[in-house]
């Protein structure tokens, strides 16, 4: 909690002396965070309709805020692995750099652990919190017409938990770039 909040802090303090802003970021941070942690969404495993609805909020704000997806027409990567059934999403957006051929990646993954007989594990601080700082992050960026050198990739991963396998999707995205 204490790392969230100084999160929160640095976050409200550049947005505030940085420049005037049309949009509360602890009031988005904190909204993010009670949507994504709550109980409709079953802990968020990954592959899991909790899961999946996250995406699809995570999917809507970046479209809300004007991000472009990346490699993609829409925000979705669907993916699957060896070692768990069914297919994953990364949620996957871009602020489009003036050097085409530079990245700077900003992640957070969305899945968390789901249930366990009973036992709802909701993930406020692994990861709901940087799954918001991750939104928050972009819309300033896209509030602010940033022109950045490098392509700015703000990346929501899915079925991180479980093996990484949603950054490693993404990495292999770029090896076949």
């Amino acid at each position: 909690m204490k790392r969230f909040l100084t999160l929160v802090a640095a976050l409200s303090a550049s947005l505030l002396f940085g420049f005037a802003q049309p949009f509360d970021v602890a009031a988005n941070l904190q909204s993010h965070i009670e949507f994504l942690t709550s109980p409709t969404l079953e802990g968020r495993k990954a592959g899991s309709t909790g899961a999946r609805m996250a995406a699809e909020y995570i999917n809507n704000e970046f479209d809300a805020m004007g991000l472009k997806p990346f490699q993609r027409a829409d925000f979705f990567h669907p993916f699957t692995t060896a070692f768990e059934d069914g297919v994953f999403r990364n949620v996957v957006g871009r602020i489009e750099g003036t050097s085409k051929d530079r990245y700077i990646i900003i992640g957070a993954h969305y899945d968390h652990l789901g249930t366990d007989e009973g036992e709802l594990y909701a993930g406020a601080n692994d990861n709901a919190s940087g799954t918001a700082a991750l939104i928050e992050l972009a819309r300033l960026f896209t509030t602010m017409n940033y022109k950045p050198t490098h392509t700015l990739i703000f990346a929501a991963f899915d079925a991180e938990e479980n093996g990484l396998h949603g950054s490693q999707d993404l990495a292999d995205r770029f090896r076949t770039e």
